[in-house]
């Protein structure tokens, strides 16, 4: 797969492995094909691939790409379910097989003749039960128009607490934000801390997790993100549970992004944090991210490497530059839809005019916002909110979660490796947090 294809990609915080072109029935050829995946006879799956396919993905690496991604996922369980959905005369069927510490998705493009014409394979959340503590309580709820099932975080030694609303950041993220193949969660994480401190919580999944067909050419971030949080927002001020008058924000990478925004319109928001956010746009996070990766490759020579960036400028300054009314255009896989959207909402202009309380964490170990931009870019942005502050956290990557690696440059997706090792949300950021939520 071309190299520069996969870095182009706006990463941030989500993680798959995408083969070939993706499309959309046929569940029992599906879960076949999945089980024998999982059986290790990846020679009678790959006889079914189209000539195409075999061209993109040869028999050893099929057999590579599966034992990468399942080699810390445990003892292979089961199929849970599959899914079937189908478009332009092709047939999309996704297998979700139970792992012992995740679930996994992997899902067949079929073509009429029944061949394969794309495998996509990536992690898939399987629904966990609520978490019992004699510390604090959990309770279903759902959010918003959609639905969207979510858990509120209730401590059981404070009647009427704050609340803190967890947005994620980008990509289908589940309520917890799960991810890797030991399948860590870190929103979970934070959640529970935060009880145990006296405070509580709402978090939910995204729409694009539980409704992946949402979105689509017309999304925007106001459909992904904002209607829904704006939604969570009612539900905590409506809630007998919580003290509707003290509701935080807490915006991990993108979710934090979008939240100067956020509170302009609901003003009601007591204060915000912001957890490994930007400072600036998605295209100029990407561009930083395309930057390191291109400059990090040894198979390149300087006039390679120079082309690379050029292009790579060229995009963000074309993002940058989309406005309504354009004709409507896919750059780095999203709409153009999407990117307008979010270039209505520019993160700077917001952000200069909060003026309530902020709370801006970052870790010297993110590859993906790089605390070195970020961290004194904030501290500038919010120059004259006095109500700002601001922390740096060593050793710790961008979920907040202990660096196996240290410091290191972003050199594509092979970084997100160090997400598959077992690991919490370090005790002092989240204790940090309560402290300082705890103050208003």
């Amino acid at each position: 797969m071309n190299r520069f294809l996969v870095i182009s990609a706006v990463i941030i915080c989500f993680f798959a492995i995408f083969v070939g072109d993706v499309c959309a029935n046929n569940s029992e050829r599906g879960r076949k094909h999945a089980q024998e995946l999982a059986d290790g006879n990846f020679e009678a799956v790959y006889n079914d691939f189209s000539t195409r396919l075999k061209e993109k993905l040869p028999l050893e690496k099929v057999r590579e790409v599966w034992e990468a991604v399942t080699k810390n996922l445990g003892r292979y369980k089961g199929i849970v379910r599959d899914e079937v959905s189908a478009k332009n005369g092709l047939e999309l069927v996704s297998v979700i097989l139970e792992f012992e510490k995740n679930g996994l998705k992997s899902s067949f493009v079929y073509a009429e003749d029944g061949e394969i014409e794309s495998w996509i394979i990536g992690f898939s959340p399987l629904e966990q039960s609520l978490t019992v503590s004699d510390k604090f309580e959990e309770v279903r709820i759902f959010i918003g128009e959609h639905k969207l099932a979510g858990v509120m975080t209730l401590p059981k030694a404070v009647k009427n607490p704050p609340v803190a609303i967890l947005i994620s950041g980008s990509g289908p993220n589940d309520m917890d934000e799960t991810i890797g193949a030991s399948a860590n969660k870190p929103f979970r994480d934070i959640a529970h801390g935060l009880a145990v401190n006296g405070i509580a919580s709402i978090r939910y999944n995204k729409l694009t997790f539980q409704f992946p067909g949402k979105f689509k050419e017309n999304a925007t971030v106001q459909s992904e993100y904002l209607n829904d949080a704006r939604a969570a927002i009612k539900f905590a001020r409506d809630s007998k549970s919580v003290n509707g008058k003290k509701i935080f924000l807490l915006g991990h990478s993108q979710g934090g992004m979008v939240l100067p925004y956020l509170v302009s319109v609901n003003p009601e928001v007591t204060g915000i944090i912001l957890l490994a956010s930007p400072a600036e746009g998605l295209e100029m996070v990407g561009w930083r991210q395309r930057q390191s990766a291109i400059n990090a490759m040894e198979d390149k020579s300087q006039e390679e490497k120079d082309e690379l960036l050029a292009k790579s400028a060229e995009i963000r300054d074309e993002i940058k530059n989309l406005k309504s009314g354009d004709e409507p255009s896919v750059i780095l896989g999203v709409p153009s839809g999407y990117w307008i959207s979010l270039n209505e909402i520019d993160v700077k202009t917001f952000a200069e005019k909060l003026r309530l309380p902020v709370l801006v964490l970052m870790a010297d170990c993110d590859f993906q916002v790089s605390s070195d931009v970020y961290f004194e870019m904030w501290k500038d942005t919010l120059k004259n909110d006095k109500k700002a502050e601001f922390k740096l956290y060593k050793n710790l990557n961008h979920l907040f979660m202990p660096s196996d690696t240290g410091k290191k440059k972003f050199v594509g997706l092979e970084n997100l490796k160090e997400y598959d090792a077992e690991a919490h949300v370090d005790k002092g950021v989240i204790d940090d947090i309560s402290n300082w939520i705890n103050k208003f």
